[in-house]
């Protein structure tokens, strides 16, 4: 009679692994031990072995006769006992990255991935980091089978939130209460868009009171960098919006809104006490970015960009938004005129470098 082998054993998967991850671990075997890689009489013979073990597993019946004849062998229920040397059941994701490409500012796109069971049954199953303001999100999932367990289908959804920048996250799935989780990578490819060099119009920042402050003026060369410094308007302020605008007019509303800059994490102090600067740079690429310091405490802030659009880049948007600031602006240089002389106090500095 011929030696008993463990076919688990052999292809490193546990009793109850699914056929996909059988053929995921014989391929794994195969690269390591296959004629073509390791022509040793010892790799020809272990890889004999493991073509036996995939053909027996991966095949329903052949697999439950050879688990009847386990019991028979080692004793009732012994089959439903890991056998020694078998790795831990480990669920298997598939994709294990997410690529959301040409996303968009103010956009979302949906993507979805598969937990497949490498030796289950999970049913507890939570999602994390709960991230109220991550730009991915959890929108359902459902069970690919008639009970809440693996194989789980995800579905999620990304949101663009900057002007060019590529973001990372990542989702956890646990799967039980002993810690058992799969971990998905995420990342944004953002719409290939760049501000060309040199600026081909105003950058701007809206104030409370609908004026529109130049911070990287039409025609700048890039790199660039710059800031404005805005008093907290608000006792107790902890957060401070600011619309970020592209266009020639004098007054923010008939700008082009870029997206709204919402800096947080402001120290709680009466108002006009503490100064929030807002650092704009457009780098060698002519893509945007925004950073934000606390200069009463010192300490960074934390960036949400919110409703952001692409900028105004063709020849005829450009061209349209100079004619229209020609066209309208006596009447503007009147407006900001009447708002300026209403202002009970200083909304913010401007400043380079």
């Amino acid at each position: 009679m011929a030696a008993w082998e463990d076919y688990y054993e052999i292809l490193q998967v546990h009793h109850s692994a699914e056929p996909e991850v059988i053929e995921a671990a014989y391929r794994k075997l195969a690269q390591k031990y296959h004629p073509d890689v390791d022509k040793s009489p010892e790799a020809t013979e272990k890889m004999k072995r493991i073509i036996v073990a995939r053909d027996i597993l991966r095949d329903p019946s052949k697999r439950r006769e050879y688990d009847l004849d386990w019991q028979r062998l080692k004793g009732t229920g012994a089959a439903k006992k890991p056998r020694s040397g078998v790795y831990e059941p480990k669920p298997v994701v598939q994709p294990e990255i997410i690529h959301f490409k040409d996303v968009k500012p103010g956009e979302a796109q949906t993507g979805s991935f598969l937990i497949r069971n490498a030796g289950g049954p999970y049913s507890k199953i939570s999602f994390g980091p709960n991230n109220p303001e991550s730009w991915v999100r959890v929108v359902r999932y459902h069970s690919l089978t008639l009970s809440d367990e693996l194989p789980l289908q995800v579905e999620i959804e990304a949101e663009g939130e900057d002007w060019g920048r590529s973001y990372s996250e990542y989702i956890v799935v646990k799967l039980d209460e002993n810690g058992t989780h799969v971990r998905i990578g995420l990342q944004t490819m953002p719409s290939p868009w760049r501000f060309p060099n040199p600026m081909p119009l105003t950058l701007s920042i809206g104030t409370v009171d609908n004026i529109s402050e130049p911070v990287i003026r039409r025609g700048t060369s890039i790199p660039i960098s710059a800031y404005g410094v805005f008093e907290t308007a608000a006792e107790g302020q902890t957060s401070i919006s600011i619309p970020v605008l592209q266009g020639e007019r004098l007054i923010a509303s008939q700008n082009w809104v870029l997206g709204v800059v919402v800096a947080s994490g402001i120290l709680s102090v009466p108002h006009r006490t503490s100064l929030v600067e807002i650092k704009f740079t457009v780098d060698q690429n002519g893509i945007l970015s925004v950073s934000a310091k606390d200069r009463y405490t010192g300490k960074d802030l934390k960036i949400t960009i919110k409703s952001a659009s692409l900028p105004l880049l063709s020849k005829d948007e450009v061209i349209r938004a100079k004619d229209e600031a020609f066209r309208y602006r006596s009447q503007d240089e009147a407006n900001v005129k009447s708002i300026k002389s209403r202002r009970t106090g200083s909304y913010l500095r401007l400043g380079s470098g």
